[in-house]
């Protein structure tokens, strides 16, 4: 007789549907109660070889009764905008809502109007319900922390407390588009967060790292220890101890400073790991020409730039979440570089 399935927490079926990438598999391990990711076979970007690895693996956790999840192009945000446009009541939202990248558009509506906030609390409880249905379709025990109120206070100090470094953030990048505007800022963040679901550790320390990392960075501001970070965590009134923490994991990013480093906390692993996530693949190769021509740097000279550092940075990620997807991120630059290289003889 099988052995009695594990129940599973709601939220981290939640989570797991928030930050899900397009070519991420997540699955329910009735062993354990578990929910894991795994890199899908079916990322054509991936060598033959971790295709097969990645099939055989997939195949292995199906036969041991693993459930898959929904996967990201199962998932259609499109209800939960509209539903949550109409009940804000701001035709903006639902003007701009439309065409190719009106996803964009609207949570750049939303984060005019002060609602951006609003809306990511609303997606994830609409991911609830959305999870909840699947649990039961799929005869999945769980266990609805979602619902649950306890610590709702101290949750609700660290919300305003993590909004707060966002439009901190937000207003230091203002105006920027050299590879280093707010959207960088962002982009670190939720990577930060989808590795912090997989991993032991403080995610207040790990948000603020990531939304304040390169607050200080000495290509923009002429600052000595940390002093913005320090200056914004201060006026915060946040923890001693708590901020010499943030700073410890914001000062683990630099490549430069820490090149052949591992830094010392698992916060630090996933900030540096974050950081280093948004360097490659399609974005970092957006990035590195935008900074490249903000910078008077040639088209050589940027593509010197992937064999001095971004073709590195695949083998120098801590953690196992950021190692599978710097996987399919180095794959895309390796092939980019190779149809650059083919039109322009740029790399020879």
């Amino acid at each position: 007789m099988s052995e009695e399935k594990k129940p599973a927490l709601l939220s981290k079926i939640v989570s797991a549907l928030d930050v899900m990438y397009g070519f991420d598999v997540a699955y329910y391990n009735p062993e354990n109660g578990e929910i894991m990711t795994e890199t899908s076979p079916d990322d054509m970007l991936l060598d033959l070889e971790v295709r097969d690895n990645a099939e055989e693996r997939l195949e292995e956790l199906i036969d041991r009764g693993c459930i898959l999840l929904p996967r990201e192009y199962d998932l259609d945000d499109t209800p939960i905008v509209i539903s949550f446009a109409e009940k804000a009541g701001e035709p903006e939202l639902l003007e701009v809502f439309h065409g190719r990248g009106k996803f964009r558009a609207f949570k750049d509506a939303a984060r005019r109007l002060g609602l951006i906030e609003d809306y990511y609390a609303y997606r994830l409880g609409q991911l609830a319900v959305i999870a909840r249905e699947w649990c039961q379709n799929n005869d999945v025990p769980y266990i609805d922390d979602v619902a649950d109120n306890a610590g709702e206070e101290e949750d609700k100090a660290d919300d305003a407390l993590i909004d707060a470094a966002r439009k901190y953030a937000e207003s230091l990048f203002a105006g920027r588009s050299d590879g280093h505007a707010f959207d960088h800022t962002e982009r670190v963040y939720r990577n930060a967060m989808k590795i912090a679901e997989k991993e032991k550790c403080d995610r207040t320390v790990v948000a603020l790292a990531a939304l304040l990392h390169d607050a200080d960075d000495p290509k923009l501001f002429d600052t000595k220890d940390k002093a913005n970070a320090r200056e914004f965590l201060c006026s915060q009134e946040v923890d001693a101890e708590i901020s010499e923490r943030v700073i410890a994991a914001v000062n683990s990013v630099s490549f430069r400073k820490n090149r052949g480093k591992k830094p010392d906390t698992i916060e630090g692993m996933i900030v540096q790991d974050a950081d280093r996530l948004d360097a490659i693949g399609a974005v970092g190769i957006a990035r590195t020409f935008s900074y490249g021509g903000a910078n008077g740097r040639s088209l050589y000279e940027s593509v010197r730039h992937f064999h001095e550092k971004l073709l590195l940075l695949r083998d120098m990620m801590n953690t196992r979440t950021a190692k599978r997807i710097a996987e399919r991120r180095h794959e895309f630059m390796l092939e980019f570089l190779s149809e650059l290289e083919s039109e322009t003889g740029a790399g020879k």
